[in-house]
């Protein structure tokens, strides 16, 4: 992978981070049974990781050389640990000390979140002092100092208190299962030992939101972890070339991802496993038809995910000239339905999975993305099985096919008004019938069987390029026969993809349907049928942006202007996702030899005239 080329999925991440930290703010804006101690500290973390993702990522990817940038990136990342910390802490006081915890809660909770954003900025703007002067002894020793405050005291103290908390869980679960034999033996218990277990039951609560925050805990080690490394390696040792040998690129790289992914796991965490959060989020979702939380909220994921990757395609399309082509548009077509998809028939479906006009609105999408997928795959095959006659008359049956593949389907799903969508009548289970043929089976058919045409034609196109001359006209061919082989490989991915992800649909509803046996769907599979319609939505733009050529040539393009100026010390220190300051750069570039930029540009020309 290029330097330039994380900014993509690191965009990507952004949004998850920003949409699901805001998510947990909201939920504890809204129920007031959310507001605890615990939880606030949580919502202070969540804030950090807003700051990660909205601020802290895109500004690093477009300003990384910046001085403001450093100072910015130093206060947010050392925020988020001081937030980790005291979720740390509020655990432990109250695992280790219960009886003291509200009254240490009562008094120091606002000066906990009030130091927890302070401290961090103060800290941050220290190298102000000596402005832009080269003092690099004292930006050593102060990244050293941050280093040693800002990540190892924390990672040993999360370590700490982690191991303590456990070892105290351990014990109060053994306590546990004593005082439970010794009940079944002793009968009733009296006021006493009633009180007792009440208290064993708060603790046994108490441990099961511990064992939740240490799982955040550990992602924040893991995350850090390279940071860590990278870090100690790069002011410990002065040396450029030990340098470059301990801390390669791809864990430079890597490094900004951990982060971010750290910032993207915390949410998913509460909804999954805190106690309140999830009691919480259940009530909202009282009657969906998957009715499990997890459900609910990776599929929540998958729709952001859905959209944004869609949207990508659109914007490409929009902004490069060169991408709009008439099988581009067709991809632009089907990028939008998976917007709906994503955006519009998950989420409803969801919320309210037994409404009238939900049905309306999940026939209308899925059918369109169905079309629209139906066309593409016969916009391949005339491409390859008659070239000569889609030269003229791809342009004319554009148009038609982006109208039938919307018209035809809203049309189609509006049919049900007539009877009033009575499920009960004969006309409705015709319906249904003809839709499952003709929206699923037959598209199904013609798919597959369109993709082993054209695999046949392009394996005899190959044997055919292996025995042309070396003329001019003959190069031109061979040329074209390897493109359109590339981007039929690349659509056939995409159509095995509709296949897999479409057949429990297929098996569904002809169980139901056509041989009335609801009893033989697991309940499983209508679940796992949600996930497999949203992985198809998720899969169409993920091969496009990396298999298809026309694309990942203009996103390169696209990156490569967007970073052309940077130097070698910009690709070194963009990826160092943990205590930029300012003045770090020119500890670093201290460290460099004075021709590096002259090196790097003539590289970069180079890359550009073999393009």
């Amino acid at each position: 992978m290029q330097p330039s080329e994380i900014a993509i999925p690191l965009g990507c991440l952004s949004l998850l981070i920003v949409v699901t930290n805001s998510c947990v703010c909201l939920l504890v804006y809204l129920h007031p049974k959310l507001r605890t101690y615990t939880n606030g500290f949580v919502v202070s973390l969540a804030v950090s990781d807003i700051l990660t993702g909205a601020l802290l990522l895109p500004l690093y990817i477009a300003l990384p050389m910046h001085p403001v940038t450093g100072y910015i990136v130093s206060a947010i990342l050392l925020t988020g640990v001081a937030n980790v910390f005291l979720v740390t802490l509020d655990r432990y006081l109250a695992i280790k000390k219960p009886f003291n915890y509200y009254a240490v809660m009562r008094r120091y909770f606002f000066k906990f979140i009030v130091g927890s954003w302070i401290v961090p900025l103060f800290v941050s703007i220290i190298p102000l002092i000596w402005g832009s002067k080269d003092n690099i002894l004292a930006q050593t020793i102060y990244m050293f100092m941050l280093q040693g405050m800002g990540v190892v005291v924390p990672y040993l103290f999360v370590c700490i208190a982690y191991y303590q908390i456990f070892q105290q869980a351990r014990h109060i679960v053994k306590r546990l299962r004593r005082d439970s034999s010794l009940g079944s033996w002793r009968g009733k218990r009296d006021n006493k030992d009633k009180l007792k277990k009440n208290s064993n039951s708060t603790m046994a609560s108490e441990t099961k939101v511990a064992k939740m925050f240490a799982l955040i805990s550990i992602s924040f080690l893991l995350s850090w972890t390279p940071v860590l490394y990278l870090t100690s390696v790069m002011f410990a040792i002065t040396d450029r070339n030990t340098v470059e040998m301990l801390s390669p690129v791809w864990l430079l790289e890597f490094s900004l991802f951990t982060v971010a992914l750290g910032s993207a796991v915390n949410p998913i965490v509460y909804s999954f496993f805190k106690p309140d959060f999830r009691g919480i989020i259940k009530k909202r979702f009282p009657n969906r038809t998957p009715s499990t939380t997890e459900v609910v909220v990776s599929l929540s994921i998958l729709s952001i995910l859905i959209v944004l990757s869609n949207l990508c395609v659109c914007l490409l399309v929009y902004f490069k000239k060169d991408l709009r082509t008439n099988t581009n548009w067709l991809m632009v077509s089907l990028a939008v339905s998976d917007i709906l998809t994503g955006g519009v028939l998950l989420p409803v479906y969801l919320i309210k999975p037994s409404s009238i006009i939900t049905g309306y609105l999940v026939c209308m999408i899925l059918l369109s993305g169905v079309a629209n997928l139906c066309t593409v795959t016969y916009d391949r095959y005339v491409a390859i099985m008659k070239p000569l006659e889609y030269s003229y008359r791809a342009p004319k049956k554009l148009k038609i096919g982006l109208a039938l593949s919307w018209v035809l389907p809203a049309i189609y799903s509006l049919l049900p008004l007539f009877w009033e969508t009575d499920s009960t009548r004969i006309i409705h289970r015709a319906y249904m019938v003809c839709m499952m043929f003709f929206g699923i089976i037959l598209p199904y058919i013609f798919i597959t069987f369109a993709y082993v045409r054209m695999f046949k034609q392009v394996r005899r196109s190959l044997t055919m390029k292996k025995n042309l001359d070396s003329l001019r006209v003959h190069k031109n061919e061979r040329k074209r026969l390897h493109s359109e082989a590339k981007v039929a490989k690349v659509f056939s991915i995409v159509a095995s993809a509709f296949l897999l992800c479409w057949l429990p649909i297929v098996y569904i509803t002809t169980a139901d349907i056509i041989f009335n046996r609801p009893n033989i769907i697991p309940y499983a599979l209508s679940i796992i049928s949600f996930f497999t319609i949203a992985t198809s939505s998720l899969v169409n733009p993920l091969m496009y942006a990396f298999l298809k050529p026309d694309f990942k040539k203009a996103i390169r393009t696209c990156l490569r202007e967007c970073t052309r100026k940077e130097t070698a010390s910009t690709i070194r220190n963009l990826p160092l996702a943990a205590l930029t300051i300012g003045g770090r750069e020119r500890i670093y570039e201290a460290k460099l030899p004075n021709n590096i930029s002259a090196k790097t540009e003539e590289l970069l020309s180079k890359e550009n005239n073999d393009s």
